[in-house]
């Protein structure tokens, strides 16, 4: 999709966001499995630049799912 804007006369492309919901479960499987590795939140964010805040909220979620739940944290249901 196409956009004109404003403040110039040139048409750019409409960049996507990318939300939490095109991560796929198998790549946040990953980024758990890395983080229960020992890696750190800075290797992870190296690793994954694309997805470096979605994978932080990944991690944090599924910890918060961990605590409450009494399960371990690679488990699907906390993803």
């Amino acid at each position: 999709m196409l956009y004109k804007s404003y403040k110039s006369n040139s048409i750019r492309p409409l960049e996507l966001k990318i939300t939490r919901t095109l991560i796929l479960t198998e790549t946040k499987f990953i980024i758990l499995s890395d983080y229960i590795l020992e890696d750190t939140f800075t290797d992870i964010k190296r690793k994954y630049k694309k997805y470096k805040h979605q994978a932080l909220y990944t991690i944090i979620k599924a910890k918060e799912r961990t605590e409450r739940d009494n399960r371990p944290l690679l488990n699907i249901t906390n993803i």
